[in-house]
């Protein structure tokens, strides 16, 4: 009896143990592929990376060769170019505060084009809220996530950005 447990206890940590290190492997072209296909869908256009890298150990992130297209109507093939952004978190912070050591962003292009409707940088930004607007009327419906009073609204921890580096521009 006993050796049957041992058993059955062993199989589960080793496939706890077997999905953690794929996550671990694989976590990089997880993030990516969400990264794209929910960029995309917010934005309303097309997406696209070349890498996303995660270093747990050192709560370091970054994402090489990101670019957003421009959306229909607009002649130029993107809107955004971002070579690569980096993140590195501090170690140690309060439950109020997020400190963040670093943030980098390297070989930004950004091509504003006016159309007849505006701006593609706008249009961009204005599918955006109209997202983010449906998501807020779908919470209101259903009552999840809702603050308890305008007070909650304002609450959240603060956020600190030691070193900010935009390179390459």
């Amino acid at each position: 009896m006993f050796s049957k447990i041992a058993i059955g206890f062993g199989l589960i940590i080793m496939v706890v143990a077997g999905g953690i290190y794929y996550l671990s492997q694989n976590a990089g072209k997880i993030v990516e592929s969400m990264i794209e296909e929910q960029g995309s869908h917010v934005m309303k256009v097309d997406v696209q990376l070349d890498a996303v890298e995660l270093n747990f150990p050192d709560l370091k992130a970054s994402i090489r060769g990101l670019t957003v297209a421009n959306p229909e109507g607009f002649q130029t093939e993107r809107a955004i170019s971002l070579g690569e952004i980096s993140v590195k978190m501090a170690k140690d912070w309060p439950s109020d505060l997020i400190v963040i050591e670093e943030v980098m962003i390297n070989a930004p292009e950004i091509t504003y084009e006016i159309g007849s409707g505006g701006s593609n940088i706008a249009t961009i930004q204005k599918n955006v809220e109209d997202f983010m607007k449906a998501i807020s009327s779908q919470k209101k419906k259903s009552g999840i996530g809702l603050p308890s009073n305008e007070k909650d609204q304002s609450k959240g921890p603060k956020i600190i950005i030691n070193d900010f580096y935009l390179k390459n521009g």
